[in-house]
């Protein structure tokens, strides 16, 4: 049996899949085992992204969609540790290895990065506007701003990597 995997069935049809198949031009592609495991991993992240957040009646369901499509193959593409799919519901999940495993750790990752780069960014406007003024700070060319702003976040990003919130105090809160 050839290792490549070839995703070009049709597309599932169901309540959200309207327009899904309007008669445009279809891809064909082929992977490894490798392969349709990353871009799975890489649909369930970037719909978590997309959707967790919002309401059950925003949900875009286009990313569902396709994320679904691309579920469909899982046996086919020796997947099944990774994708359970459930042929009378028609869906897809992860498993719970992979969300533990992959998915959960990746997301952690992510979080705890993006927790740095954002407060060391916005510690660093705070205390531009504090020294230079709101007006001032609003007028001045990106190059300038940078200056200013550029090393305070890399003095906080440093001190977060370094102690995490240990140094952190809210006044009021304690």
């Amino acid at each position: 049996m050839s290792n490549i995997i070839k995703l070009n069935k049709g597309v599932n049809k169901g309540p959200h899949k309207g327009g899904a198949d309007n008669g445009s031009p279809k891809a064909k592609i082929e992977f490894t085992r490798e392969e349709y495991n990353s871009l799975a991993e890489l649909l369930i992240l970037g719909e978590m992204v997309i959707n967790s957040r919002r309401d059950e009646s925003e949900i875009d369901h286009k990313y569902i969609d396709v994320q679904q499509k691309v579920f469909s193959h899982a046996k086919e593409a020796g997947a099944g540790d990774m994708i359970e799919f459930n042929a009378s519901e028609n869906l897809g999940r992860p498993t719970a290895l992979l969300l533990e495993e992959v998915v959960w750790p990746l997301i952690d990752d992510y979080d705890d990065m993006t927790l740095w780069d954002e407060l060391s960014i916005r510690l660093a406007e705070r205390d531009a506007i504090a020294k230079y003024g709101r007006e001032k700070i609003m007028l001045l060319p990106d190059a300038e701003l940078a200056k200013i702003q550029e090393p305070l976040i890399d003095k906080y990003y440093d001190e977060f990597i370094d102690n995490g919130l240990n140094n952190v105090l809210v006044r009021g809160i304690v």
